[in-house]
């Protein structure tokens, strides 16, 4: 596949990069080129938090860095945007209006701090906490009271 010029290669998603020990990383530049054909081998697209950037900033990391091509940052939601966010996604389920309340809703949007990953998966964990326990809303108390999620009241 990448024996031409416009040779067809393999790409990679790695989500929750910022997760990968910086060894790793390193090993994965090997995979990014092969030499003996002198072209590209595969690409890799990095999914992480700011703590990757921070670490592809380290002077060890400077071959890594040095063959992406391409950087996105997704910045954080502000609580309204996270509110929105919530909304938008529940309306596009189909989700009752009343399934979630109003102070549900901010305590997801502010524990979450705008990240779009987090705020999804504190909504299906909270969805399924609420589908076991048979209550139709899921209330400030039902986060409280969930013991996968760590907040104070």
């Amino acid at each position: 596949m990448a024996s031409e010029h416009r040779s067809v290669f393999p790409v990679f998603v790695i989500d929750d990069a910022h997760l990968m020990e910086k060894e790793s990383l390193m090993d994965i530049c090997s995979l990014m080129f092969n030499p003996q054909k002198e072209t590209v081998a595969t690409s890799f697209i990095f999914v992480g938090d700011e703590t990757l950037e921070k670490k592809l900033s380290l002077q060890i990391m400077a071959s890594v860095k040095t063959r992406l091509t391409g950087r996105f940052n997704l910045n954080p939601l502000n609580d309204d945007e996270s509110l929105e966010f919530i909304k938008f996604r529940l309306s596009n389920a189909g989700a009752p209006k009343n399934l979630f309340d109003q102070d549900a809703l901010n305590i997801m949007s502010s524990h979450c701090r705008g990240n779009r990953r987090q705020i999804m998966n504190m909504g299906t964990l909270l969805i399924t906490e609420a589908y076991y326990r048979q209550e139709k809303t899921i209330s400030a108390e039902l986060i409280y009271n969930c013991d996968q999620i760590e907040i104070s009241e």
